[in-house]
C-alpha cells in the first residue's frame, strides 16, 4: 500500500516533490551556465557585426573573416554542449 502522507507521481511525471538536488546536478548547471558565455558573447558580436559591416558579414574569401567565422562556429558549439549539460543537470 501507498503511503498518504508521501504520494509516488504516476507515470513518472518529474521529481517528487520537496526532493533535494544533488551536488553533481548543481555542478553541471553551474557549468552549463559558464559554458553558455561564449555562445551568447558571439551572439552579440556576430550581431554587432552584422549591424556595423553588413556587406563584409559574409566575406568568406578573406582569412581573417574565415578565422573569425570558425572562432564563432566553434563558440556556438560550446554554448550547444553548455545547454545540454544545463538540461541534463535540471533532469537530474
Amino acid at each position: 500500500m501507498s503511503d498518504p502522507q508521501n504520494p509516488i507521481p504516476q507515470g513518472g511525471a518529474g521529481p517528487i516533490p520537496g526532493r533535494r538536488r544533488s551536488v553533481a546536478s548543481v555542478f553541471m548547471i553551474v557549468i552549463g551556465i559558464v559554458l553558455l558565455l561564449p555562445g551568447l558573447c558571439s551572439l552579440f558580436f556576430v550581431t554587432s557585426f552584422a549591424i556595423t559591416e553588413p556587406h563584409n558579414l559574409f566575406k568568406f574569401s578573406d582569412p581573417i573573416q574565415g578565422a573569425v567565422w570558425i572562432l564563432w562556429s566553434v563558440c556556438f558549439l560550446v554554448a550547444i554542449g553548455g545547454a545540454l549539460l544545463l538540461r541534463a543537470g535540471w533532469r537530474r
